[in-house]
């Protein structure tokens, strides 16, 4: 039918974002699974929120894939599978708040994602193209890894959670 047509194009595209969220019907719980495109979006109401719930909608999906670090997403392979930018956002966004040394990679992380998003921005609208976007982000993402790699070698206190 018409659902497994589009979910098996949302399958073959590709960059595919997706998410699971609770869904009730009536008292059970159920989850609701989407899978989205520039172009389609595909719904699965699954009483299971697990890999194999995951891969009933998904199948085997040849394209990057989108998700939070819910554990069922991981059976997709690491090389083609991204993190949704709001989600480390908001994590960068819990460690800029914090009275500690975490703070400041709170803080570069956020700066860092703003140019990158801003160099992203001017791509897509068509002002600069591929191999500019390219270059700007490449010196951006080599300061973010020295940023976390010092505070992997040299941490700072960090305060216990209040």
């Amino acid at each position: 039918g018409i659902h497994a047509e589009a979910r098996d194009a949302v399958r073959r595209t590709a960059v595919v974002h997706a998410d699971e969220t609770l869904w009730r019907e009536g008292a059970r719980k159920a989850w609701l699974w989407s899978a989205v495109t520039r172009a389609l979006a595909v719904f699965h109401v699954d009483p299971e929120r697990s890999r194999e719930a995951f891969r009933r909608l998904m199948g085997p999906c040849r394209g990057t894939l989108v998700t939070d670090r819910w554990g069922s997403y991981h059976s997709h392979p690491p090389t083609r599978r991204r993190i949704c930018w709001a989600h480390l956002k908001r994590n960068f966004q819990e460690l800029a708040e914090r009275k500690d040394g975490a703070s400041i990679l709170g803080r570069a992380g956020l700066k860092a994602g703003r140019a990158v998003m801003e160099a992203w921005w001017r791509f897509r609208d068509g002002g600069i193209g591929q191999g500019r976007l390219k270059q700007i982000i490449q010196p951006i993402r080599k300061r973010s890894l020295r940023t976390v790699l010092r505070h992997v070698r040299n941490p700072v206190p960090i305060a216990a959670a209040t």
